[in-house]
């Protein structure tokens, strides 16, 4: 069984979310863990077990969105990296706007169970 989700919602007037708009200098933030809901969805596919449950992040991010446009309603880009993770969205980015985009591998935040189940895999 296979049950598809989508989500719709509005940018308000004057809002341009498209990476084509980031230029150099810009920061990549990001605002969670990376591959946890990854590592969740394929534990229970394949039937894997871990040391250690990982659950999926899931939530919605509409209002984290809102207060982030309130601060700065200037935000040059906007991924959510579910599907694809996070290399496939800076591609996109990178592809949309023309820039490199370097990436401090320390920094991003990969919680121990989920590095470990890719070690393994």
């Amino acid at each position: 069984v296979y049950v598809n989700t989508s989500g719709i919602g509005l940018v308000p007037d004057g809002v341009d979310l498209h990476p084509r708009r980031v230029v150099p200098g810009d920061v990549v933030l990001v605002s969670g863990a990376i591959g946890v809901h990854g590592v969740a969805i394929l534990s229970e596919r394949e039937n894997l077990r871990f040391e250690t449950d990982v659950e999926s992040d899931c939530a919605a991010l509409g209002g984290l969105v809102e207060a982030m446009l309130a601060v700065c309603p200037d935000l040059h880009a906007l991924r959510d990296p579910t599907r694809g993770g996070l290399a496939a969205s800076l591609n996109e980015i990178a592809a949309a706007s023309g820039c490199g985009i370097a990436v401090q591998e320390r920094a991003v935040p990969v919680p121990a169970p989920v590095a470990g189940a890719c070690a393994m895999l």
